[in-house]
C-alpha cells in the first residue's frame, strides 16, 4: 500500500501558491489522482432488479453498425485508479474551455456537474470567462461530467458535446450552442393526438464539420421523448444549429424529420402520415406467458429494434430492409424464460417487399444457475461479478452485443457475502459462466459448461498467479521517454464478431522519465495497455506462452513499450457524385488503423469511406502514416502522399481523377 505524506500547513499554502502562478502560463492541470472504475449496482444475488425499458432506436439515432467485416469496435474500459508521481493534492484544478461549433471560445456560459464520482463537492456550477475558459476545482481522486447548465439565462445555452474531467484530462473543453424550448403535440393526418410517439434530436450524428478539434473527450448529449395520452411531448432545452432536424415516429406511421426552429417553440404540431411500408417492414405478433395468458410489458427485440407489448401482449416494430439479416425475434419479461424464433430474420426476407405474418412467442418457465465464488482456501469472495459468456445474441456488428437472456433479466449478477449468486433468465441450455474481481481483474471460469438449473456450482479462483511488481518504461519510436501516458492493466469480458468490451484496473502514469510501476498483475489472460492525447492506444497482450507481440513477464527484467504518436486527419470527397474508401499506409504500404475516437470507446478500421461533398468525422491514425489511397466506386483510384503534423488536425479536400 502507498503511504501519503502530510505536509505542515505553511507548506501546504506555498505550494499552493507555486501552484497558482503556473496556471497563467501554460499549464493548464493538476496532476492528480484518477478516480475509481464505477462499480455496477449491488444486487440480490437471488433476485435480479426488474430490466430498464427498452428504448426502440429511430431513423438517425440507431446503434452504430459496423459496414466493414474487418471493422472492430472497441469500448473505452472503466477507469481504475490511477497513481501519480506528483506532490498529492486534496483538489485537483482544471482548466477548461468552452467552444462553439466552430471553435471559437464563448463567454458567460453557465456549467455544472451533471455527475460527480469520488468525494462530494459543493462547488459544481461555473461560468466561462471573457477567454471562454473556467477554472474546475475538483476533490481529488473524483471525475465529473461537465455539461452546459440550461437552466440559466438569458441568454440560454445547451450541450452539443459534454466531456468528462478527472486528473488525467489534458486541455479538456465543452461544446455550447444557443438554447431553445421545444414542446407540442404530434397527430395523425385527421389531427388525432398520437400517443407513445417517439421524439428525438440526434446530436450524436452530428459531425460538426468546421469544428478544428478532435472530439475524443467529449461525449454527445441524448435529447428523446415520448408524447402523452394526448399527444403532447416536451424536449426541454436543446442546442440550436441552422440546418438541424429533430425525428419523430410512432408505430404505423412514417417517420417525420422537423428542422429546429431559430427560436423557443412550445406549441408545436407535428403531423405523422399513415405508413405506406416503402422501405421497410412490420413486423407484429403476440407474447404469451407459458399459461398462455397475454405477457404484458415484455420486451421484444428484432434487429437491434425493440418494443414492449401492451396489456394484451401485442407488440409492433417497424425495421428497415437494410437492417434486416438473420437475426433472431426474440421476447423477454422477468421472472421466465426467453422465446427465441431462430432464423427469423430470413425468413421476413423471403418474404419481401410483404411483411410478415403476425407471430406468437411463448415465453419458457425461468432457468437459473447457482453457486458460489471462492477463492483457494474456500473462503467466498464478495463483490465478484459473475455472467454468462456464451448469452443467446440478437444483434451482428454492434458492441455491446444485445441478448436474448438480457431482455428477461440483468445479464450479470454480483456475489453476495457469502460468495453466492444466482444467474437468471436463463434459456434450458448449458451456458459457460465466470466470474471476475472489477479492482483486480483476477477472474475465474467453470472449467466446462453449465448445465441450466444448477444449484451448487462452485467457481474455485485456485491459486493466485499474479506478480505484485511490474517495472516498465514506455518510449517513442525515436526511444524517447514519454511522461504523463496512462499504463494499466486490462482484461477482455466480452466480446462479439466485431469488437469487444473491455476492463482495466490497477493504472498508474509514466513519470518524466517514462518509467511506471504497476502491481498485482497477473501473469495471463490480460493486456497491458498504453493510451494517452497524444499518442495511439497500444496494448500488449500477456501470456505464459509469449506469441509474437505478447509479452512474457519477468519480474527481475523491466518492460520496453514502444507508443506511435497520434495524428488527426479529416477527408472531403470533393467529387459531384457518387462515394469513395481511403486507406492511409505507412512507409512499407502496410495499411494502418484509423481511429474514431469518442469518450465511452473507439471504432477501428483499415478503411473508411465518405460521400461526395460530406467530410469524414476527425479521424487518428499513427504518426507512420506516409501515403493515402483514394479508391471511388467506379474504381478509379488516387494516391497522394502524407505529411501529418501530431501538433494540429490535417484537411485534406481529394477529387478523384
Amino acid at each position: 500500500m502507498r503511504s501519503r505524506t502530510v505536509l505542515p500547513p505553511l507548506v501546504v499554502l506555498a505550494v499552493a501558491a507555486v501552484l497558482a502562478l503556473l496556471q497563467r502560463g501554460s499549464l493548464r492541470r493538476l496532476e492528480a489522482e484518477r478516480p475509481s472504475a464505477e462499480p455496477l449496482p449491488t444486487q440480490s444475488s437471488d433476485l435480479a432488479p426488474p430490466p430498464p425499458p427498452l428504448d426502440a432506436p429511430v431513423p438517425g439515432d440507431e446503434p452504430e453498425r459496423v459496414a466493414l467485416p474487418s471493422a472492430s469496435i472497441e469500448r473505452e474500459p472503466p477507469r481504475a485508479p490511477t497513481t501519480s508521481s506528483s506532490v498529492p493534492q486534496s483538489f485537483l484544478e482544471i482548466r477548461l474551455r468552452v467552444l462553439d461549433v466552430e471553435g471559437h471560445p464563448l463567454s458567460g456560459v453557465p456549467l455544472r456537474s451533471g455527475d460527480l464520482t469520488g468525494e462530494a463537492t459543493a462547488n459544481s456550477e461555473w461560468v466561462s470567462d471573457e477567454a471562454g475558459e473556467v477554472l474546475l476545482r475538483l476533490p481529488a481522486g473524483s471525475s465529473a461530467e461537465v455539461v452546459v447548465d440550461s437552466r440559466a439565462g438569458p441568454p440560454r445555452f445547451a450541450t452539443v458535446r459534454s466531456t468528462r474531467v478527472s486528473g488525467a484530462s489534458q486541455a479538456p473543453f465543452v461544446i455550447a450552442a444557443p438554447g431553445i424550448r421545444l414542446a407540442g403535440r404530434v397527430q395523425d393526418p385527421a389531427g388525432i393526438a398520437i400517443s407513445g410517439a417517439e421524439l428525438t434530436l440526434p446530436v450524436r450524428e452530428w459531425r460538426l464539420p468546421r469544428f478544428p478539434l478532435p472530439l475524443d473527450d467529449t461525449l454527445p448529449p441524448r435529447f428523446e421523448t415520448q408524447t402523452d395520452d394526448e399527444g403532447s411531448f416536451s424536449l426541454g432545452v436543446v442546442p440550436y444549429l441552422a440546418e438541424k432536424e429533430f425525428f419523430c415516429s410512432a408505430p404505423g406511421f412514417q417517420g417525420v424529420w422537423t428542422p429546429l426552429p431559430s427560436r423557443d417553440a412550445e406549441d408545436l404540431r407535428i403531423t405523422l402520415p399513415e405508413d405506406e411500408q416503402r422501405d421497410g417492414v412490420t413486423v407484429t405478433g403476440t407474447v404469451l406467458l407459458p399459461s398462455g395468458a397475454p405477457a404484458a410489458g415484455a420486451r421484444v427485440s428484432f434487429c437491434g429494434v425493440g418494443t414492449r407489448t401492451d396489456t394484451d401482449g401485442v407488440f409492433l416494430l417497424q425495421v428497415g430492409v437494410d437492417a434486416i439479416e438473420s437475426e433472431p425475434l426474440a421476447a423477454g419479461l422477468h421472472g421466465y424464460g426467453p422465446a427465441i424464433v431462430s432464423g427469423f430474420g430470413e425468413r421476413v426476407r423471403a418474404r419481401l417487399p410483404l411483411s410478415p405474418e403476425p407471430v406468437t412467442l411463448i415465453l419458457t418457465e425461468e432457468h437459473t444457475i447457482s453457486g458460489r465464488v471462492v477463492d483457494a482456501e474456500g473462503s467466498p469472495l464478495a463483490g465478484w461479478i459473475v455472467e454468462v459468456r456464451d448469452p443467446t445474441a440478437l444483434t451482428e456488428g454492434m458492441v455491446p452485443v444485445e441478448s436474448a437472456e438480457a431482455l428477461a433479466a440483468a445479464p450479470k449478477t454480483m456475489s453476495a457475502a457469502d460468495g453466492g449468486f444466482v444467474l437468471r433468465g436463463l434459456s434450458d441450455r448449458p451456458y459457460r459462466v465466470w466470474a471476475y474481481d472489477q479492482a483486480s481483474l483476477r477472474a475465474v471460469e467453470a472449467p466446462a459448461p453449465v448445465p441450466a438449473d444448477t444449484r451448487d456450482l462452485l467457481l474455485s479462483e485456485g491459486p493466485r498467479d499474479v506478480l505484485p511488481r511490474v517495472e516498465g518504461v514506455v518510449l517513442s519510436w525515436g526511444e524517447v521517454p514519454l511522461a504523463g501516458l496512462d499504463v494499466a492493466i486490462e482484461r477482455v469480458i466480452a466480446s462479439g464478431n466485431s469488437g469487444w468490451t473491455s476492463m482495466s484496473a490497477g493504472g498508474t502514469s509514466t513519470g518524466s522519465d517514462g518509467r511506471f510501476v504497476l502491481h498485482d498483475v497477473p501473469t495471463h489472460d490480460i493486456s497491458i495497455v498504453v493510451r494517452g492525447d497524444g499518442v495511439m492506444p497500444a496494448s500488449f497482450g500477456v501470456s505464459q506462452r509469449p506469441e509474437e507481440g505478447e509479452l512474457r513477464l519477468d519480474p527481475s527484467t523491466p518492460l520496453t513499450l514502444h507508443v506511435e504518436a497520434r495524428c488527426h486527419l479529416r477527408v472531403t470527397l470533393l467529387d459531384d457524385s457518387g462515394s469513395a474508401s481511403f486507406q492511409v499506409l505507412d512507409e512499407d504500404g502496410t495499411p494502418l488503423t484509423l481511429y474514431r475516437f469518442q469518450a465511452n470507446g473507439s471504432l477501428s478500421t483499415p478503411s473508411w469511406s465518405v460521400d461526395a461533398g460530406t467530410p469524414s468525422p476527425m479521424l487518428a491514425v499513427s504518426e507512420r502514416a506516409r501515403e493515402i489511397v483514394l479508391t471511388g466506386d467506379s474504381g478509379k483510384v488516387l494516391t497522394q502522399p502524407l505529411f501529418l503534423d501530431p501538433t494540429q488536425p490535417t484537411e485534406l479536400e481529394l477529387h478523384l481523377p
